[in-house]
Order: structure tokens, then C-alpha cells, then sequence
């Protein structure tokens, strides 16, 4: 009895030295980061939603356009710098949130779901934005857009979609996707997992060979961002959701009920959603239009000037059908 006790008793001490140590790296990989700023230009603003505070900046004036980065372990209304400015000064009211759980928006330890970003889509639009929006998407938020225009297709307009998914992949749950999400929402270990996922080394690999193409792109100042971003607290629970698949939704139906212009974009030498996805989007819903990049996943941001030049072109010509295009200042300036 008194060696099982013994025994007993120092495998509490060496679980507590671990959990401490665990601890102690998580403390210091936050007091690593950087100070969280918006760099995007224009006023910010708290949206108090019911699920969350949520940031977001405004800029320009104009007909509106909401702009949604996609979610990675790192994600914030970054992603859209380019493209905030740019239209915000070529007749536009650009609006660019931080969705819930990422950027200076509020990260509570909640669940998070397509749903749940699906509700804050509607919810923005109609509360913040008060008119009928175009929207500008990246990676698996355009599957929350899709769902949002099917079901509230008053509240949005155009819609340009980059690398969307839905169809031929994240349009389903995997099986081990609960064991995954349920492992880093662990107080200590899902919180030390988390924070090698997002150590400098890890994104500046994420970065390189799945977000970029041109490895210039990847500089301290962006990996330095992307570590200050995901050192937040309560930082692991949204990617987490991701991670485990709880925002994967099949929108094949959805995007065939869509009446509103799309633009689908793809970054010809994207990896983890290839441009071979866009055949069975155009299958679902023929009125849709397809163009890309050679970059990866984010032609909006490695090839800017093109990408903003085609898409400013693309809406003035929408918004002039539908009657709006007396709002858009026809100019470019770069």
C-alpha cells in the first residue's frame, strides 16, 4: 500500500511539473507578442453583437461593400488591406470587420459554428450596414456568405468569392473533427498545442507554402502580425472550430439559389483549394463568373493591383445594371 501511495503520489508531482511547465510557455509565447493594432486606414468601430463585440473599420463613401477575411489560426481583417483602401477611394463605403473570435473582436469560449457566422453575415448587413451590400470573401467565410444571400438575399448584392469552398471540399464534418476541436479546447494542453501551431516558425511556414506564392510576401512585419494576432486571449477556440471541421457546410444548393452576380476567384497555384474546384461552382450555378491570379490562396493581396483593378471594373459594370451606378465614381486611383 505505502509504494502505491508512493507511486501515486509522484505521478501528481511530475503532472504538476508538466502542467507548470505548460503553463509557463504559454505565458511566455503571449508576452512574445507584439501590441494588436488595426493598420487598415478609416474610423474603427464596435459592433455589439449579441454573440460577440465585434471591430471593424469603415472607410470611403459610396455604394457598400463589406469585406470578410478568410479563417486560418491567424485570421483578422488584415487579409482585406488592399482591398479596403483601394475601394474606399474609388467610390465605395468599405466596411471591414474582424469576425468573432479573431483581430481585436471579442474571442469568447463559446462554440463556434457556420451557423453562427451565417447569423453575424445577416445581422452585420442589416444592423451596421443598413442597405443592400456588395460582399468581397475569402477562403471558407465565402461558404458563410453563400448561406447568408440564399437566405437573405435582400441584403446583398454582388458577391465576389475567393477560393470558396462548400462544394467540392470543407462540405462536410470529418469523424475524428469532434475528438480534434474537443483537444485544443483543453485549458493547458489544447492551449500549449495551439501556441506551437502558432509559433513564428510554424506561421511563417503556413504563409510560405500555403497562403504565398511570392516568398517576398512573407516579411517579419506580416509574420510578426500574424503571431501578435493569434496571441490574443482566448485565441485557440475559433480556429479550433476550424481545425475540427464545425464550420464546414455543403452550400451546393445555396450557391444554385443565388440571383445575385458572383465572381469567383481562384489563385491559379492555390494548393489546399486548387482552381480545379471552379468547374463544379459554375456546374451548380452557371450565372456565375470565374477569374484568377497566379498567386496562391490570396490573389487579393499578392497580386493587388490586378486583382483590384478586375474586380473595381467588374462591379462598376454590375452596379450600373442593377441601377446603382450613378454612386461609383468612375475613376481609378491607385
Amino acid at each position: 500500500m505505502a509504494e502505491k501511495l508512493a507511486a501515486y503520489i509522484k505521478a501528481l508531482g511530475q503532472g504538476f511539473l508538466v502542467g507548470a511547465g505548460l503553463a509557463a510557455y504559454d505565458r511566455w509565447a503571449a508576452g512574445q507578442a507584439d501590441p494588436l493594432h488595426s493598420p487598415l486606414p478609416g474610423q474603427g468601430h464596435f459592433y455589439d453583437w449579441r454573440e460577440a463585440r465585434v471591430f471593424y473599420k469603415a472607410h470611403g463613401e459610396g455604394h457598400p461593400v463589406l469585406l470578410l477575411h478568410s479563417i486560418h489560426v491567424a485570421a483578422s481583417g488584415w487579409e482585406m488591406r488592399h482591398v479596403h483602401e483601394f475601394l474606399a477611394v474609388n467610390g465605395f463605403r468599405v466596411y471591414t470587420p474582424d469576425l468573432p473570435g479573431f483581430g481585436l473582436s471579442t474571442r469568447p469560449p463559446r462554440r463556434y459554428t457556420h451557423d453562427l457566422y451565417t447569423r453575424f453575415l445577416r445581422d452585420f448587413v442589416r444592423d451596421v450596414v443598413g442597405q443592400e451590400a456588395v460582399v468581397v470573401a475569402s477562403g471558407i467565410t465565402t461558404s458563410f456568405v453563400v448561406a447568408a444571400a440564399a437566405g437573405a438575399p435582400s441584403l446583398f448584392g454582388p458577391l465576389v468569392l475567393i477560393a470558396p469552398v462548400g462544394i467540392q471540399r470543407f462540405h462536410q464534418r470529418p469523424l475524428w473533427g469532434p475528438v480534434l476541436e474537443q483537444l485544443f479546447r483543453l485549458p493547458v494542453l489544447g492551449h500549449t498545442m495551439f501556441n506551437v501551431l502558432v509559433s513564428r516558425p510554424v506561421l511563417r511556414w503556413l504563409l510560405r507554402h500555403l497562403l504565398y506564392l511570392n516568398a517576398e510576401q512573407v516579411t517579419d512585419v506580416a509574420v510578426r502580425y500574424h503571431y501578435a494576432v493569434s496571441h490574443q486571449p482566448n485565441a485557440r477556440f475559433a480556429p479550433a472550430a476550424l481545425l475540427g471541421g464545425a464550420l464546414n457546410r455543403f452550400i451546393r444548393q445555396e450557391f444554385a439559389a443565388l440571383r445575385q452576380p458572383v465572381l469567383l476567384v481562384w489563385g491559379y497555384r492555390a494548393r489546399l483549394v486548387p482552381p480545379t474546384d471552379g468547374p463544379a461552382f459554375l456546374q451548380a450555378n452557371p450565372r456565375a463568373q470565374l477569374t484568377g491570379f497566379d498567386a496562391r490562396l490570396l490573389p487579393h493581396d499578392e497580386q493587388a493591383d490586378q486583382f483590384n483593378r478586375y474586380v473595381l471594373k467588374w462591379l462598376q459594370a454590375r452596379l450600373e445594371e442593377a441601377g446603382h451606378g450613378e454612386q461609383i465614381r468612375l475613376r481609378v486611383v491607385m
